[in-house]
C-alpha cells in the first residue's frame, strides 16, 4: 500500500467519523443529513472541499490534506461542507443561514481557506491592516487582493488582509494613469499638428 493511498484511507475514515459525530451530536439535522456521503477527491486541487446539497454529496481534497501542514484544518473543512448540505440547496452558499449552521457545528465561520496544495500554489506575503502581521496566502487570494478585494480577513484579529503597500499603490496608480493619459494625448496630438 502506497503512502498516498494510506493517507487517502485515513482522510476517508476521519471524514466519516466527523459526519457520524455531527449526526449524533446534532439530531435536529438528521433529516438534512440522511444519505449524505463524503468522498476524498484527487480532482479537487485548489478547493479544500465542495458540497452538492441536492445530492448530499461532499468532496474533500486529497491533494490539500495530504500535506501534514494542512491537517489541522481538516475537521473545519469537513464541517464547512456538512453545513452546506444542512443549509440545503435553496440557501445562499456562504450566507447567514450557512454560517450560523457552520458555527453551531463548531466550525470557524470562514468561507475561504488559506491552505497550500501539493505542487499547486505558491505562497505570497500579504499584510493584515489591523495588526500589521505578515500573512501567507496562495496565488488565487493574492491575485484577488492585488485587484482590490477586501474580502479576506486575518484569522487572528479579523483585520482586512491586503497586499503590502496597497494603500499607496492605489493612490499612485491613479496619478500615474492620469499623467500617462495626458502624456499620450500630448504626443498623439503634437504628431498630428506637425503633419
Amino acid at each position: 500500500m502506497s503512502d498516498s493511498s494510506t493517507k487517502e484511507s485515513w482522510l476517508q475514515e476521519q471524514s466519516n467519523l466527523i459526519l457520524g459525530e455531527v449526526r449524533e451530536n446534532f439530531p435536529q439535522f438528521s433529516g438534512e443529513l440522511e444519505g449524505t456521503t463524503i468522498n476524498i477527491s484527487r480532482r479537487l486541487t485548489r478547493s479544500a472541499g465542495n458540497a452538492c446539497p441536492k445530492t448530499r454529496t461532499i468532496g474533500i481534497s486529497e491533494s490539500i490534506f495530504s500535506l501534514d501542514e494542512n491537517v489541522s484544518q481538516f475537521r473545519n473543512t469537513v464541517l464547512h461542507e456538512i453545513a452546506h448540505v444542512i443549509a440545503g440547496p435553496d440557501a445562499r452558499p456562504h450566507g447567514k443561514v450557512w454560517r450560523d449552521i457552520f458555527l453551531e457545528l463548531g466550525g470557524n465561520g470562514e468561507r475561504c481557506h488559506q491552505l497550500r496544495a501539493r505542487g499547486q500554489h505558491h505562497s505570497h506575503v500579504a499584510r493584515c491592516q489591523r495588526c500589521q502581521q505578515d500573512v501567507m496566502v496562495g496565488t488565487r487570494i493574492w491575485n484577488r487582493l492585488s485587484k482590490g478585494s477586501k474580502d479576506y480577513y486575518h484569522p487572528g484579529c479579523r483585520g482586512t488582509i491586503v497586499v503590502p503597500g496597497d494603500e499607496l499603490s492605489n493612490v499612485d496608480e491613479g496619478w500615474w494613469r492620469q499623467w500617462g493619459r495626458k502624456l499620450y494625448q500630448k504626443v498623439l496630438f503634437s504628431d498630428r499638428d506637425r503633419a
